[in-house]
């Protein structure tokens, strides 16, 4: 704690510094920003836990690209935020431009730029509440399939649509968290962001935390949160989600079996399909490997779909088409979110 308030401390100095030494030969809107910057980072010395250099991306944001004035830009970000903590360390600088690199900043970029083609059609929030119609009531076992659906299976359908985690081999909270959110001026404290691992799995390592929205335009992340540690399932109650049996067409008690990426994409397909007649194979086909970023102004997150999905990975050995994970679960469990929130 007394390190983090010094490092604040000497960040708070060095911002001082800056902006007045380069004030005569600012322009107005760079002045404002520096202000700003320094007024966000004060804010933050009643919790200078908080002052971690790249815990956040939107708090490295205010502060290095305001001193440095130029555009906010993840990777302007990440190098900047990884020179501070060099020099707070007193250590070398980092060789952010060996040559070693260039693979690693070309595919992180080529990640930050990728897009789905504009041509998809885009699905409304009424469609997507359409989906959730044909989508929740498949989701019931043989001996309780009359049953309506629950506020518990609403509330599993919104996390998994919002992407509190993506479907493929990651079983570990590292790869779902859920962190604080401040006010990047006032410091105050704004709500919670719901931080989701988007890797492409290749070996150049591109991959990066994104944040999802704390309001949509139909419902805050917060209110999701809430509404899963209200109805979820117990503590002790397993997976989240129960495994499709094929043969019987209903959803299996999750000790019966793990829920396979491939059963859930097929499932998720055919309600597509139901809910939306109207669709052509390219928006469905987008709706699951990426297209919802575009439709979608519900996340305004790029490829979430594709996060929450799961890409074609691999399984027993086997590579390329028809190469699935062996399940797929939400990781982050109830008491989990409870313990994050007791932290703060």
């Amino acid at each position: 704690m007394s390190s983090n308030l010094a490092q604040a401390k000497g960040l708070h100095a060095l911002l001082q510094e800056a902006a007045r030494l380069e004030e005569t030969a600012l322009a107005p809107s760079t002045v404002a920003s520096y202000e700003s910057a320094i007024r966000y980072v004060r804010a933050l010395e009643t919790s200078p836990r908080e002052l971690l250099p790249c815990d956040s991306t939107d708090k490295v944001k205010a502060v290095f690209a305001s001193i440095q004035g130029r555009p906010v830009s993840f990777l302007h970000t990440l190098r900047a935020a990884l020179q501070w903590q060099h020099r707070i360390d007193n250590c070398q600088p980092p060789p952010l431009d060996d040559p070693s690199l260039r693979h690693f900043w070309m595919g992180l970029q080529k990640t930050l730029n990728h897009r789905v083609a504009s041509s998809v059609q885009a699905i409304t929030p009424d469609e997507v509440r359409e989906i959730f119609s044909k989508w929740i009531p498949s989701m019931s076992t043989a001996a309780d399939h009359q049953s309506p659906p629950t506020l518990r299976d609403q509330a599993i359908a919104v996390l998994c649509y919002y992407g509190c985690q993506r479907f493929a081999n990651l079983k570990h909270i590292e790869r779902c968290q859920i962190t604080p959110a401040f006010d990047r001026v006032s410091g105050n404290w704004l709500g919670w962001d719901v931080e989701v691992l988007r890797q492409k799995g290749d070996r150049y390592g591109r991959g990066q935390w994104l944040h999802l929205p704390r309001r949509n335009r139909i419902v805050a992340i917060g209110d999701i949160i809430h509404r899963f540690l209200r109805f979820g399932p117990p503590d002790d109650g397993g997976p989240l989600f129960r495994a499709w049996n094929a043969r019987t067409g209903h959803w299996v008690a999750p000790d019966q079996g793990p829920l396979s990426d491939d059963a859930f994409q097929r499932t998720w397909k055919a309600r597509v399909q139901e809910a939306l007649p109207h669709t052509d194979g390219k928006t469905v086909y987008c709706l699951r490997k990426g297209g919802a970023s575009r439709l979608y102004e519900l996340t305004e997150v790029p490829d979430l779909i594709t996060d929450i999905l799961g890409h074609q990975s691999l399984a027993d050995g086997k590579k390329g088409k028809g190469a699935r994970s062996d399940a797929a679960y939400i990781a982050v469990r109830p008491q989990r979110i409870r313990d994050l929130i007791a932290q703060f």
